[in-house]
Order: C-alpha cells, then sequence, then structure tokens
C-alpha cells in the first residue's frame, strides 16, 4: 500500500504532462505551459484523490530552473532592447500594483472581508504561503 501515497503526484505528472506535449500542436502561446496547468488543475479535481505533497524545495529548484533557462536565453541584443523598454516597463507596473491595491481595498470594503485577503486576493500572480 506504499505506492498508493505515489498515486497523486503520478496522475498529476502524467495529466501536466500530457496536456502539455498535446498542446505542442496548437497555436496558443507558450502552449506546454499552458497545457501542464490544465493538466494538472484537472487531475486536482479528480473526487477522492487526495492533494500532493511534494518534497520540501522541489517549487524552489524548479523556479531555480525556469530562471536559468529564461536567462540563458538573453542575448546582448535582448539587452540593448530592454534599455529602450524599461519606461513602459516600469510604467506597466506600477500600473499593475496600483490597480490590485484599489480592488484589493475596495473587495474588502464591499465584500466585508479582511484588507489583507482582499491585497493578496488582488495581487498579480496572486499569494503563496
Amino acid at each position: 500500500m506504499d505506492n498508493v501515497k505515489h498515486l497523486p503526484g503520478l496522475v498529476t505528472v502524467l495529466a501536466g504532462s500530457g496536456l502539455g506535449l498535446l498542446a505542442l500542436g496548437t497555436r496558443i502561446p507558450a502552449a506546454p505551459l499552458v497545457g501542464a496547468l490544465l493538466g494538472a488543475a484537472l487531475a486536482s479535481l479528480i473526487p477522492n484523490l487526495p492533494p500532493i505533497h511534494w518534497p520540501t524545495g522541489t517549487r524552489t529548484v524548479l523556479e531555480i530552473a525556469v530562471g536559468i533557462i529564461i536567462g540563458s536565453g538573453l542575448t546582448a541584443a535582448t539587452l540593448q532592447e530592454m534599455r529602450h523598454l524599461w519606461r513602459p516597463a516600469l510604467f506597466i507596473t506600477l500600473a499593475l500594483l496600483a490597480a490590485g491595491i484599489l480592488v484589493g481595498a475596495c473587495s474588502s470594503r464591499l465584500l466585508g472581508i479582511k484588507l489583507t485577503a482582499g491585497l493578496l486576493g488582488a495581487a498579480p500572480g496572486g499569494s503563496r504561503a
């Protein structure tokens, strides 16, 4: 019965990998990522399938790996182009931050939820504990 505890992880990895690979044939931007997210999300909705408990540090290792992959794609030309885009990037970042604070504060007031819940819920990308 020890193998049963690995079943949720196996199902999730298979579903994410399967839909990620299927998405390759589409014209969706970042298709493998979107497919994998959808597959994993669908697997997590399977009734009676216990939640996954990933080993400590798994998320951190994967975030570092994604950072390495993205960073290794930067070239001198990319950095040169980024020099001209810092103002719009800063403006968009500040506008998103202001919008998140505004929506969070309004949600808190109108829906009667805690301010921290409203702010974290409205944060770009959400929050994680």
